[in-house]
């Protein structure tokens, strides 16, 4: 079980990026909220707005250009979705790194991960 502290930290980075949200892109708040009431999103759903994902790849292409870097997409945080993963490698992004913690139960030590780029 978490600490208050973990859980209150856990809680207050939730509320930033919450914040960050309502103030850069309501509408998909309103649009989620929405389709709750509706009761069209099944559970565990994310709701991704495409478009800003785009947007922010084509931002950060563009600047990593500047300087000769190439860029590789971390699709964790977006729960791998294949469509943003496309998305985002169809703006510039030289490709896509998948990393996994590996179960202990697979023999490797506990916070062992792998790697690849696809």
């Amino acid at each position: 079980m978490q600490s208050t502290k973990e859980n209150n930290t856990f809680s207050d980075q939730n509320a930033l990026y919450l914040d960050t949200v309502r103030e850069r892109n309501p509408v998909l708040i309103e649009f989620s909220a929405e389709l709750h009431r509706r009761n069209e999103l099944p559970v565990g759903t994310y709701v991704l707005d495409l478009g800003a994902h785009k947007n922010n790849a084509r931002a950060v292409r563009a600047e990593a250009d500047k300087y000769g870097i190439k860029l590789y997409y971390m699709s964790k945080q977006i729960a791998r979705n294949p469509l943003v993963t496309q998305t985002v490698v169809n703006e510039g992004f030289h490709g896509v790194v998948a990393v996994e913690l590996l179960k202990k139960m697979s023999g490797f030590p506990e916070h062992s991960c792998s790697g690849s780029i696809l």
